[in-house]
């Protein structure tokens, strides 16, 4: 069994508050944190962060979302600064922000995945963005059918369904179309903290507990889901 490591300052981790980890294709460990983009090869980091004297600095600092996709580049979204994306294999610098994209409805990006070629991202108060591959733009909202336009989670499962969590319940975009999913037993929606599939099911962590999205459609809540009701809500599984 392979020994417990702790990774901290001396290896050049700076902050300790950090949101996300991704290994890209290389194996490098990717680190988003309230200081910066960290990359860790075994050995030490290498910090991408906030530099106002260099052209390829980041906007800001505190990385809200990381995400690796199939062309080995590396998303990340800083908050209220946009999507920044390294690309592979020089790790090159490119910045998607509103003021350059007026298609991009907030600077303030909360979760970021891909399918194929198209990278989606969900955003605070702006509902969900697809992102295609020549660099078309397209959104869905609550007036498209979202539950919310303040996104917190998005994960496709088996079928190709992107479903999406949000602070008003649980919605999904099938074949560009957007709908609410009530869960059932849950009474009000609740906010939808984290979405992860695994094999053919989906499971959904809420303030309300934890349900279970089956590949047959069937919705099972578990007996113990009642321990992660609000506040002990399941954030991660």
């Amino acid at each position: 069994r392979p020994p417990l490591r702790f990774v901290r300052s001396a290896q050049g981790l700076q902050a300790s508050d950090n949101k996300a980890l991704a290994l890209d294709h290389e194996g490098y460990l990717w680190i988003a944190t309230a200081d910066g983009l960290a990359r860790f090869d075994g050995i030490g980091m290498r910090i991408w962060r906030y530099d106002p004297g260099a052209l390829d600095s980041l906007p800001g600092n505190n990385i809200q979302a990381l995400h690796v996709d199939r062309h080995d580049r590396i998303w990340f979204a800083m908050e209220s600064s946009g999507i920044g994306m390294l690309d592979a294999p020089n790790r090159e610098l490119h910045l998607y922000r509103k003021a350059d994209h007026p298609q991009i409805g907030s600077d303030d990006t909360w979760t970021i995945t891909s399918r194929g070629d198209d990278l989606w991202f969900g955003t605070y108060d702006a509902g969900v963005h697809r992102m295609r591959a020549d660099g078309r733009i397209e959104r869905w909202t609550a007036q498209d059918g979202l539950p919310s336009d303040t996104i917190l989670a998005l994960a496709f499962d088996a079928a190709g369904t992107l479903w999406v969590a949000t602070d008003k319940g649980l919605g999904r975009i099938v074949d560009g179309h957007a709908s609410a999913v009530p869960l059932p037993g849950a009474g009000e929606p609740p906010l939808v903290y984290t979405l992860t599939p695994i094999g053919g099911a989906l499971w959904v962590a809420t303030s309300a507990g934890v349900w279970r999205h089956d590949a047959d459609g069937r919705w099972i809540q578990p007996a113990w889901s009642s321990m992660f009701e609000r506040p002990n809500a399941m954030k991660v599984i």
